[in-house]
């Protein structure tokens, strides 16, 4: 299959459910072009209003995608490409319900769980 890998062990499968709001994965790329995400602690290249201490609820850490706003093209993040076009992108982290043989149910399961 072609299901994403990502994670501290590169093993574990992820997906998420509905518009991915709740997901708290390892994804830190964007499935379009390949760029890595930009840290939301920062506003460099990219200045932005969604600062994990103004939404502690969102676990905006790191450059991990995220999907703060419940945008519906799912968990997005801004890239660190310092061009207008390539500003935020999203992640492509794919639906919990496209192939079981894509995402592992304890991932799934844990999406529910952190509403």
């Amino acid at each position: 299959t072609n299901c994403p890998t990502v994670g501290p062990d590169k093993k574990q499968m992820e997906c998420i459910v509905g518009t991915g709001e709740n997901y708290r994965g390892w994804r830190s790329v964007t499935v379009k072009s390949g760029k890595e995400c930009q840290r939301w602690d920062l506003d460099e290249p990219h200045r932005h209003t969604y600062h994990p201490k103004r939404y502690k609820k969102k676990d905006l850490r790191g450059n991990y995608c995220r999907n703060p706003d419940n945008s519906t093209i799912g968990p997005w993040c801004f890239t660190t490409d310092p061009r207008p076009h390539l500003r935020h992108q999203e992640c492509g982290i794919p639906q919990c319900s496209q192939g079981r043989l894509c995402a592992r149910i304890y991932l799934c399961m844990r999406t529910f769980i952190l509403k």
